[in-house]
């Protein structure tokens, strides 16, 4: 609200507490005396939710043509750089991420990034398609690479077909029935995926025989 006030003098201030203590020193000293505290917002304060409906009508009048605060140019600002990240992701994001409905990068890190590593390896080639499986040794002219430990060529989502892990997966688990959908394991459900990896040993090496 401060800001606000201060702005209609087309001098807008760059953040809301130089308002409020300009604001503050220019009524100090009138009659009869104004003071101005600080209140939390959304608490049920009678007088700060009153403003509160204030600023709600003032904000659907007509513009002004004031200069806004440098506040809300910057609050402006990363909502266009948020809006046109989301545009660009959705016709540019790769094929394979589009079909995982794996979203674009946010304000935080992915919460993926919180497995272990090795965990993470192998979600991440799942993912892209580029990874330890017989179409990229082939595409490559590779003449030795090895196979899964059930003895099938290794290939993206055959974790979730692999003999050898559903022989070591827990059984009655609600992993096994979302085994059905290995995209949503790789998409939104990857918690679960990351689950079934790591109990299972799903791309660990064929044992050698002695």
């Amino acid at each position: 609200v401060a800001a606000v006030l201060y702005g209609i003098t087309g001098r807008p201030s760059d953040n809301s507490q130089e308002a409020f203590l300009a604001i503050g020193y220019a009524w100090r000293d009138r009659s009869p005396p104004f003071s101005a505290h600080w209140a939390p917002g959304h608490m049920g304060i009678e007088g700060n939710e009153a403003a509160d409906v204030q600023a709600g009508l003032g904000g659907s009048l007509p513009d002004p043509g004031f200069p806004p605060a440098l506040t809300a140019v910057k609050a402006r600002a990363r909502a266009l750089k948020r809006e046109a990240w989301k545009e660009w992701w959705s016709t540019n994001r790769p094929e394979r991420y589009a079909r995982l409905a794996i979203p674009g990068p946010g304000k935080r890190p992915p919460p993926e990034l919180s497995l272990a590593r090795k965990t993470l390896h192998h979600l991440l080639a799942e993912r892209t398609g580029h990874g330890d499986f017989e179409a990229y040794h082939l595409r490559f002219g590779h003449e030795v690479y090895r196979t899964c430990r059930c003895g099938q060529p290794t290939a993206v989502e055959h974790f979730a077909e692999c003999a050898e892990a559903r022989v070591r997966g827990p059984w009655g688990s609600e992993i096994r029935r979302a085994l059905r959908r290995p995209q949503r394991l790789l998409g939104k459900d990857w918690k679960k995926y990351a689950e079934w990896v790591e109990s299972t040993g799903a791309y660990d090496p064929a044992e050698e025989e002695e």
